[in-house]
């Protein structure tokens, strides 16, 4: 039993260590105090850092001083407050992440700092074991991944919680239990989010493949792609009564209309990828039925875009010249078979 004086001596000679940058030394000082101490003071410690590279360095180092649960109750604040500050911030800062615009249109790398998100995501997983909170901290992670235009973020954050959240959804539905709307809200933007990455996959399968040499790809493959994103996109726009929508979608602690916002600019910036692809693969088919879906009340997405009407209308004359599209390519296949039949 520590005296509280010993303690307080402690902590003060940490607040020296931290003045002079001595951070390595700190992990050391800090296992000396009670756990309540340890973990509040190295959490807050570990917070304090700007620099996110040396955060998750001390975190990796201080695995050979501290207890393997000790390091997963520390990581597990700390995505709590991480998961909690970059909520706020983009929050506070919408207009920034809504002009985000990748420049090739396949989104923006990830840092050290989201895998760093994600790591400690895990690490809350083993110190609270709570699928319901695993659930809901999941989904503002992505959030954050997709105001940030973070693709591959997305992707990798889907590998490593699918098997946690579908496992324990599974769970919860064999054993008879229907959980609460609330979680049920959760889980539809878990499902919407992940039919977003899967449309990520399917267009990225497409755009390595689309434009290789004949002889490194079979038509038959082609088709497949293109198949393969579209079934996709549909799944995504179909889904329920729309892709995040709020009336049956949750995401603590967005209010409805700021879901809106967030559907907002996916949507567009999924329609801005999905022109290259129709223009690319002459999917002019496939434009005409978008066109269709984000007119279709059910889904309303038109109205998603009243502030932003330039981009329906685009959307309106793809789909018109899709069309022409269209009457020229039936136009040279009647014009073909005319020919052949000449010709016999």
């Amino acid at each position: 039993q520590l005296s509280t004086t010993f303690i307080a001596f402690i902590q003060r000679y940490i607040e020296q260590l931290k003045a002079c940058e001595y951070y390595e030394c700190i992990t050391r000082y800090c296992y000396i105090l009670p756990k309540p101490q340890l973990v509040s003071t190295l959490t807050d410690f570990l917070m304090s850092l700007q620099d996110t590279e040396l955060r998750i360095e001390l975190i990796t180092k201080s695995k050979s001083v501290l207890p393997p649960q000790i390091i997963s109750k520390i990581s597990g604040n700390i995505a709590q407050r991480i998961i909690d500050e970059s909520i706020e911030y983009w929050k506070q800062h919408t207009q920034e992440w809504m002009r985000i615009e990748a420049a090739v249109c396949d989104g923006i790398e990830e840092g050290s700092e989201d895998h760093h998100k994600i790591d400690s995501l895990m690490c809350l997983k083993i110190v609270n074991d709570n699928y319901h909170e695993m659930l809901c901290r999941t989904n503002q992670l992505f959030m954050i991944f997709a105001k940030q235009y973070k693709w591959s973020a997305m992707q990798q954050l889907f590998l490593k919680m699918h098997q946690i959240i579908e496992l324990n959804q599974k769970s919860n539905s064999s054993g008879g239990g229907s959980g609460s709307g609330r979680d049920e809200q959760h889980f539809n933007t878990y499902a919407c989010f992940k039919r977003y990455k899967f449309v990520i996959d399917a267009y990225l399968t497409w755009k390595a493949n689309h434009y290789l040499d004949a002889h490194l790809i079979s038509a038959q493959d082609k088709y497949r792609n293109n198949e393969m994103l579209k079934q996709y996109v549909r799944s995504l726009l179909s889904f329920g009564d729309g892709f995040l929508n709020p009336c049956y979608c949750a995401i603590p602690p967005l209010m409805f209309s700021e879901i809106n916002e967030l559907r907002y600019v996916m949507l567009k910036r999924l329609l801005r990828v999905l022109y290259t692809f129709i223009g690319d693969a002459q999917q002019y088919e496939f434009c005409v039925e978008l066109m269709t879906i984000f007119a279709d009340e059910k889904y309303a997405y038109y109205k998603l875009f009243e502030q932003d009407k330039e981009s329906i209308k685009q959307l309106i004359r793809r789909s018109k010249d899709a069309k022409i599209e269209l009457i020229k390519c039936q136009q040279q296949q009647q014009k073909h078979q005319q020919i052949t039949r000449n010709t016999r």
